[in-house]
This record gives C-alpha cells, structure tokens and sequence, in this order.
C-alpha cells in the first residue's frame, strides 16, 4: 500500500495468547493479516510477611490465597503468573515455597510456603507475587 503512514493500536490483553493476527476493515473491504504482539503488563506485589526469632527455634506453613476474581467487561484483574520468597533477614534458618498453583490460573490454590529456624537463628521474610494484568472480554464485542 503505497501512500498510506502506519498507525499504532492497543490490543488488549484478554489471556488469549501473545500473539495476533489484526486485520483492518473498510468499506471497501479487508486488509491482507497483519502478525502483532500483544502488550502484556505486569504487576508485583507483597503478599505476605512472616518473621521468627524465638530463642527455642521455630518452623511453620504459611498459605496465601492468590485467587482472584475473573475480569468483568470493561475493567480490568490481576492474574496469577508466579511467587517467591525474598529474605529480609535470615540466621540458620530457611524458607521455601513447596506448592503453588500454575501460571494464569482461573481457581488458583493457595501458594505454600514451609519456614524454620534454629535455636539462636531467626527469619524475616516476605513472599511476593507476579500477577498478569487482564481486561474482561465483553460479551457484546466477541466475535
């Protein structure tokens, strides 16, 4: 097409891929397809905090519920891609997440999370999770 400037669109991510195929209709029809990538946008947060230092030692589970709601038409909701475990402080002692649901899960378990420490030892730590931003797809606008 000989003449005519690129233009830019934002294709919203509704978790169906990252990849496009876009065509453009006019009234004098449609355009050849066009592969684009969608734009996908991401968020981390903590989701919660644990810290011992008792002088006997100490262990324990700690579960976080990282379930949210689908999106609705014309906003948008976090989905669940990944945790971790990042350590403030730690002194003979551990933290690790023994179970956690998959990435964009739409009933996701709870992240799982077992720590301990010795006698004299302490832990400080957060978990953090990475969470996919999602629009809701409108009904009306589905093809």
């Amino acid at each position: 097409m000989t003449g005519v400037t690129p233009r830019s669109a934002r294709l919203p991510d509704v978790n169906a891929g990252e990849q496009a195929r876009l065509r453009i209709k006019t009234t004098s029809g449609d355009s050849a397809p066009v592969a684009a990538r969608i734009g996908i946008e991401y968020s981390k947060r903590v989701l919660a905090h644990q810290q011992s230092s008792r002088k006997v030692g100490n262990k324990g589970e700690l579960s976080v519920d990282v379930a949210q709601a689908a999106p609705r038409c014309g906003s948008r909701s976090p989905l669940f891609v990944a945790a971790e475990v990042h350590m403030r402080k730690r002194r003979f002692g551990d933290a690790e997440i023994v179970n956690a649901p998959k990435p964009l899960c739409d009933r996701c378990k709870p992240v799982v999370v077992r720590w301990y420490h010795e006698p004299t030892g302490q832990i400080d730590f957060e978990v953090l999770g990475r969470f996919r931003l999602v629009e809701g797809v409108c009904p009306a606008r589905k093809r």
